[in-house]
């Protein structure tokens, strides 16, 4: 890897940590994530640390809103934000290509990204693993961690695209969250919705890969495969078609390798 790619990855690191903001949400994820752990089990009339399965079913669902929020507000002025303070044009007098700049600000929000998902969810895992240690907690956590990461991923190759296509952060943070409710809200009603109004005309194979076209839907049912539940509704029709895993993961890499591509192609052809 380019060593100008790792310095702009850097310079991005530190630049994300000195938002306080970003701090404080990593502190309040972590304290939902640690309070679904333990008080998960209070509506099944139990008290303490709740099963694995429903523990991950659980932060799954936070981990769906909570994750595209943070990774678009994270990136959204990453470049709409330096053009108008003046550094991007600064930055692209220094010998380095629109690429090296696109790569390197990516990798460092997502490196962010995956710091906070991993303090905010490892809370949890290490509440579970201190009354009950076992190999598969640990994998489920790791899977869990790595796909809400991938997750951010996406999204924050979508922030990226939307601060190339304005010309005001205000702008850029309005269609950020347009996306953000399209995606984790909208999208779902929607697709119900249609299923009701027009009682079920979608095959079955149309209804799967509407899901699929989905990121939050990609996630949710790589952990569902991953933990070998039931589930209900949609979902559950889609684990039925006995999906490789390692296909799920490539979806979501297929999403921000195409959102990355299309904000190299925007940058090279706009104007600072």
């Amino acid at each position: 890897m380019s060593n100008k790619i790792l310095i702009v990855a850097a310079k991005e690191w530190r630049d994300g940590w000195r938002n306080r903001w970003l701090i404080a949400i990593t502190l309040i994820f972590a304290i939902m994530a640690l309070g679904l752990s333990w008080f998960g089990s209070v509506t099944y009339g139990q008290s303490g640390p709740s099963p694995l399965d429903s523990t991950i079913a659980s932060l799954v669902s936070l981990a769906v809103l909570v994750i595209p929020l943070i990774a678009l507000l994270l990136g959204y002025d990453a470049y709409v934000g330096e053009q108008e303070a003046g550094t991007l044009l600064l930055l692209m007098a220094y010998p380095i290509t629109k690429l090296q700049l696109v790569l390197g600000k990516f990798l460092g929000q997502i490196a962010i990204l995956a710091a906070s998902t991993t303090v905010g969810f490892g809370v949890a895992a290490l509440m579970l693993s201190y009354n009950a240690f076992s190999v598969e907690l640990v994998l489920a956590f790791a899977v869990f961690v790595f796909s809400a990461t991938l997750l951010g991923g996406v999204f924050l190759a979508m922030s990226h695209l939307v601060s190339l296509s304005v010309s005001e952060k205000t702008r850029a943070a309005g269609l950020a969250l347009f996306i953000w409710f399209f995606f984790t809200l909208l999208y779902d009603l929607g697709l119900l919705s249609v299923l009701v109004s027009t009682e079920g005309w979608m095959s079955q194979s149309a209804l799967k890969a509407a899901l699929l076209a989905n990121p939050t839907d990609v996630f949710r049912l790589i952990n569902l495969i991953h933990l070998d539940a039931q589930g209900s509704g949609p979902l559950a029709s889609v684990a039925q078609l006995n999906l490789n895993s390692y296909v799920l993961y490539a979806l979501l890499l297929v999403w921000i390798g195409l959102c990355l591509t299309l904000t190299k192609l925007l940058f090279i052809n706009k104007k600072i």
